[in-house]
């Protein structure tokens, strides 16, 4: 018999619900596949004895993203000797929840070619669109364009591109690239001409609890609190719910136990 048996195994260690597909009773690469911890897609095929696996990397970057926020909600509140150790974790939290995105589209689109579990609750002829096109043309868009792409090639409901979640997703991209590509020269004190990326966050969020009474500029002192800090996960998570909502599947990070929004 030349067939061939296609074992799917999804797990998330500590985290996800395990979903089984397709097993066969006492397989011996089902039992290897459910050893590894983290979030994992295996395909054992076991007339070749070929295994391959897949991790779903965005729910530990959305797990990461909200423990620096948190980290940074405690300190403002308790330590106020830590500002360092605050802001730090603040821009741990910004970092990451723009990282938890563009890795949640990129998975949609390796899994949406496999016919797996969730994505494969997507249009067939869909699927194989955004196969045709992840490396031509998703891999070279920004990360709302890559969710816009998606959402049309399945003809669903796109963003308003005028209104929250999209508005607070792009300026939390942006905010990233503020922070991570760092260009901010001299400005005028106490009162500088507001930068275009102040002007979209101020409003968002609370200041730092550090610098509450700082007469300066927004960004980055008043900016980098626990407040913003909170907004960019509560952000990036509304805007992700939002999109699977569209496409009308529930996502693994979705699933997982003990992941609240923060206040």
């Amino acid at each position: 018999d030349t067939a061939t048996t296609e074992i799917y195994t999804l797990s998330l260690h500590d985290a996800l619900p395990i979903c089984h597909m397709d097993i066969t009773s006492g397989s011996s690469e089902l039992q290897a596949a459910m050893t590894d911890a983290g979030p994992v897609l295996r395909s054992c095929k076991k007339k070749k004895a070929m295994s391959r696996s897949f991790t779903f990397f965005s729910g530990l970057l959305l797990h990461s993203a909200l423990h620096f926020a948190r980290s940074a909600q405690e300190m403002e509140q308790k330590a106020p000797k830590l500002e360092a150790e605050s802001r730090s974790c603040v821009l741990g939290a910004i970092t990451l929840s723009v990282a938890f995105l563009e890795a949640l589209i990129n998975e949609v689109f390796i899994v949406a070619r496999e016919d797996v579990w969730p994505y494969d609750r997507l249009d067939a002829a869909s699927r194989q669109s955004m196969a045709n096109l992840q490396d031509e043309v998703a891999s070279k868009l920004g990360i709302t364009a890559k969710y816009d792409l998606v959402l049309t090639l399945n003809g669903r409901e796109g963003f308003d591109h005028g209104v929250a979640p999209y508005q607070d997703v792009d300026a939390l991209v942006q905010l990233r690239n503020a922070v991570v590509h760092y260009r901010l020269g001299f400005r005028p004190h106490p009162d500088p001409d507001p930068l275009k990326i102040e002007s979209r966050l101020r409003g968002k969020f609370p200041v730092s609890a550090y610098y509450i009474k700082h007469k300066g500029a927004f960004f980055p002192h008043r900016c980098l609190g626990a407040g913003c800090a909170a907004w960019a996960v509560n952000s990036a998570r509304a805007y992700a719910d939002d999109f699977h909502r569209k496409i009308g599947v529930v996502s693994l990070y979705q699933q997982q136990a003990g992941l609240p929004t923060l206040l």
